[in-house]
C-alpha cells in the first residue's frame, strides 16, 4: 500500500462489565469486528484484546481498544488499558453498575487515566424512568473518580441512536490532549504477535514512548534478541516511521514469533532497565484488604505480568485508602523505568487490590531506614533533579532519566557528578569509593590468602556492589579492568598483578616448584610428580601453583602448570615458524617444542584463545 501520513496519536479504550455492549459499540464506531477468535464468536464475549481504527468528525484518526469484560480475563484488560489516552466506560441500562464495571474503573484510576466518557448502552431495553434512575446511580458512583464530570451518553445498537453524539463528544474530549513525547528510546509493549505469510514475525502494540523507523535495530526482551525493523504499519498503512501514541505493527527480523508474545517489550537502548526488584509508591483501593509485608501479589505493568513479594518500607501494613513505599521482589525480571505504573492483584482469589508508580529499579533501600526513605521520597517527588541527586550520592543506575536532557547528563559528567558506564549513569563519587573499597579488600585477601588469584565476581557484587544487577556490575568491572585497576578471569576478580614477595612464607617453596617446571618446560610434571619431588602434598602444590599464577609466573593450562618463560619461548618459536610457513599441523607444533601430543593440544588451544593462532580444519594458521 502506498504510504499515507495520518494523524493517529490517539488511543481510545473501552471498559465495563461482560455483555454490556463494548464490542457492539466499537463495531458501530469503526465498522470493524474486533472479536476475531472462533471461541469469541461462539460464546459471544470478548476474550482477547481487539483493535480498530476510526475517524472522528474533525477528521482526526484514532484507534480504539476493545477489552474483555469477563472477570476471568481482567489480566487481558489491564494489558490493553496501559496504552489508553481516554476511555469509554460502557454500562448497560438494563443492569447498571456491575462487578467488572467497578474493577475496570478502579484499574483505570490506578493507571492515572484522566479523561473519558460514559456510554449507557441498551437504552432501547428500558423506559425513560429506568434510564434516568441508572444515570443518577452512575453519577453518584462516579462522584469520587476521574469520570465525576464525564458526559453520560445513551446509545442504542439496533437503531444507532446516540452514535453521532458519542463521536462528537470523543472529538471534543480529546481536542486538547497533549501529544506523547517522541523523545527518548522507543518502548513498544507487545500485546499481540503473529506470523505474516511472506514477512515473518509481526508484533503489535501502542508505542508508549519515542519513535521507531524502518531499519532501526531494537532489543526484544525478555528474549534478549536484537531485532531489525523491516516494516512499520499504523492501522494497516505502511509508514517509514511511527511516533509515541500510535497503534503500530512492526515486522521484525531476528526473532521468532514464539519468542515475542504478550508481555514482551521491544525497545531502544535505555528503553527499560532489567530488574528483579522494584521500589514504588503503592496505593490500596478503598474497601480492599490491607497489604502486608511478605505478601505475594500479581504485578501488572505495561503488558508484563509477574508475581512479586511485597515488603513495606515505611509501614507495617497499608490499609484500604492508604499509600506506602514498598520494595517488590519479582519472581521473574521485568524491564521498567521510573514513572511506570503498576496494577496489583491478589493471587487468590484474584481481585484488584491496588496499584503503584515505580520510583527506582535499582539500589538498596532498607526498611524503616530514615535516610533511605528520604532518598526514595526525593526520587519520587523531585523529578529528574531529585533522581540525579540521589544517584550521585549512592550506587544507583540510571539507564534513562525522565525529564533529564542529554546535555544535562553530559554536563554532570563533565563536573564529575556522574559517570557513564556502558548504557548506565552512575554517581562518580560513590563509584570511586567502592573502587577503593574493592582494592583494599583484594589487597587484604592477598595478604591473608596469598595463594588465591582473587575473589569470585558474584561474592564481590554481593559484598560491595549489591545495588547493581549482574549486567551493570559486569560493565563496571570491565571499565576497571580497562583502566588496569583489577584483573578479570574465569569468574574471579583480582588485582592486576601480585609481585613476588620475599617475606611471604610461600615464596621459597614456590621457587623450588618453578625450578622443577623449568627442567622440562614443555612437558611439565603432573601435580603428583611435583608433590613427590617437593616432598609435599598435592594440596600444597595446588596452593603454590595458585600463588605463582597470582604473581603471573605460571599459567595453568589443562591439568599442568607452564611457566611464563616457557610460554614466551613457545610463542616465539610459533611466530618464527609462520615467517616461513603458511600453516602448522599439531604434529609440527609438537616437534617444534620437542614435546608430546598430550601437552601440544592444550597448548595450541591456549594459543588459539590468545589469538596467536587460529584453527582452520586440522591445521593452525596465524591469527592475523
Amino acid at each position: 500500500m502506498a504510504e499515507q501520513v495520518t494523524d493517529t496519536h490517539l488511543i481510545i479504550g473501552t471498559a465495563g462489565h461482560v455483555d454490556h455492549g463494548k464490542t457492539t459499540l466499537i463495531r458501530a464506531l469503526t465498522g470493524k469486528e474486533t472479536d476475531r477468535l472462533p471461541e469469541e464468536k461462539r460464546r459471544g464475549i470478548s476474550i482477547e484484546l481487539g483493535f480498530a481504527p476510526f475517524v472522528l468528525p474533525s477528521g482526526r484518526r484514532a484507534g480504539v481498544v476493545d477489552v474483555p469484560g469477563h472477570e476471568r480475563f481482567v489480566r487481558h484488560m489491564v494489558a490493553g488499558a496501559f496504552g489508553m489516552d481516554a476511555v469509554l466506560l460502557v454500562v448497560a441500562a438494563d443492569e447498571g453498575v456491575m462487578p467488572q464495571t467497578e474493577e475496570h474503573l478502579a484499574i483505570l484510576s490506578l493507571l492515572g487515566l484522566g479523561r473519558g466518557l460514559v456510554v449507557l448502552t441498551k437504552v432501547d431495553l428500558v423506559d425513560r424512568d429506568q434510564q434516568a434512575k441508572i444515570e443518577r446511580a452512575l453519577r453518584s458512583r462516579l462522584a469520587d473518580t476521574f469520570l465525576k464530570n464525564a458526559p453520560i451518553l445513551p446509545f442504542s445498537a439496533p437503531t444507532g441512536a446516540g452514535l453521532a453524539d458519542i463521536l462528537s463528544t470523543i472529538d471534543q474530549l480529546t481536542a486538547d490532549l497533549p501529544p506523547r513525547s517522541a523523545e527518548g528510546p522507543a518502548r513498544l509493549p507487545v500485546d499481540r504477535t503473529f506470523v505474516a505469510s511472506g514477512f515473518g514475525t509481526v508484533v503489535t502494540g501502542t508505542l508508549f514512548r519515542g519513535q521507531v523507523a524502518v531499519d532501526d535495530r531494537l532489543l526484544a526482551v525478555p528474549a534478549q534478541k536484537t531485532v531489525r525493523v523491516r516494516q512499520v504499519q499504523v492501522h494497516g498503512e505502511n509508514r517509514k516511521s511511527a511516533q509515541a501514541g500510535e497503534r503500530v505493527a512492526l515486522n521484525l527480523v531476528g526473532a521468532e514469533a514464539s519468542e515475542l508474545g504478550r508481555g514482551s517489550l521491544v525497545q531502544g537502548a535505555g528503553g527499560g532497565d532489567r530488574t528483579d526488584t522494584v521500589y514504588a509508591r503503592v496505593s490500596v483501593l478503598a474497601g480492599e484488604h490491607a497489604i502486608k509485608t511478605d505478601q505475594r501479589l500479581h504485578i501488572h505493568a505495561l503488558t508484563f505480568e509477574v508475581v512479586g513479594r511485597v515488603v513495606l518500607l515505611d509501614a507495617d501494613r497499608v490499609s484500604g485508602g492508604e499509600t506506602a513505599l514498598v520494595r517488590i521482589r519479582l519472581e521473574h525480571p521485568l524491564w521498567l523505568l521510573a514513572g511506570d505504573r503498576m496494577v496489583l492483584r491478589q493471587v487468590a482469589p484474584q481481585a484488584t487490590v491496588g496499584g503503584g508508580v515505580v520510583i527506582a529499579t535499582s539500589g538498596h533501600f532498607r526498611r524503616h531506614h530514615q535516610q533511605d526513605l528520604a532518598d526514595l521520597t526525593k526520587m519520587e517527588t523531585g523529578g529528574a533533579g531529585g533522581r540525579l541527586e540521589v544517584a550521585a550520592s549512592r550506587l544507583l543506575r540510571l539507564g534513562s532519566v525522565s525529564g533529564a536532557s542529554d546535555q544535562l547528563l553530559v554536563d554532570l559528567e563533565r563536573k564529575g557528578v556522574l559517570v557513564r558506564i556502558g548504557d548506565q549513569w552512575l554517581g562518580q563519587a560513590v563509584l570511586r569509593a567502592r573502587e577503593q573499597a574493592l582494592i583494599a579488600y583484594l589487597k587484604r585477601l592477598g595478604q591473608e590468602h596469598p595463594e588465591r588469584l582473587g575473589e569470585r565476581a558474584e561474592t564481590i557484587r554481593q559484598r560491595l556492589y549489591r545495588e547493581l544487577d549482574g549486567p551493570t556490575f559486569a560493565q563496571v568491572m570491565a571499565a576497571l579492568e580497562r583502566s588496569q585497576t583489577i584483573r578479570l578471569g574465569d569468574g574471579v576478580i583480582g588485582l592486576p598483578e601480585l609481585r613476588a614477595d620475599p617475606e611471604n612464607p610461600l615464596e621459597q617453596p614456590a621457587r623450588r616448584l618453578l625450578e622443577q617446571l623449568a627442567k622440562t618446560p614443555f612437558m611439565p610434571p603432573s601435580a603428583a610428580e611435583l608433590a613427590r619431588s617437593l616432598a609435599a602434598s598435592e594440596g600444597e602444590v595446588d596452593r603454590l601453583g595458585r600463588y605463582l599464577a597470582a604473581s603471573s609466573r605460571v599459567v595453568r593450562i589443562g591439568e599442568w602448570l607452564f611457566t611464563q618463560d616457557a610460554l614466551k619461548e613457545a610463542a616465539k618459536r610459533v611466530n618464527d615458524w609462520f615467517d616461513t610457513h603458511p600453516q602448522m599441523t599439531a604434529g609440527e607444533f609438537r616437534d617444534l617444542l620437542s614435546t608430546s601430543r598430550r601437552y601440544a593440544i592444550p597448548l595450541l588451544e591456549y594459543f588459539d584463545g590468545r589469538r596467536l593462532t587460529r584453527r582452520v580444519g586440522e591445521v593452525r594458521r596465524p591469527f592475523r
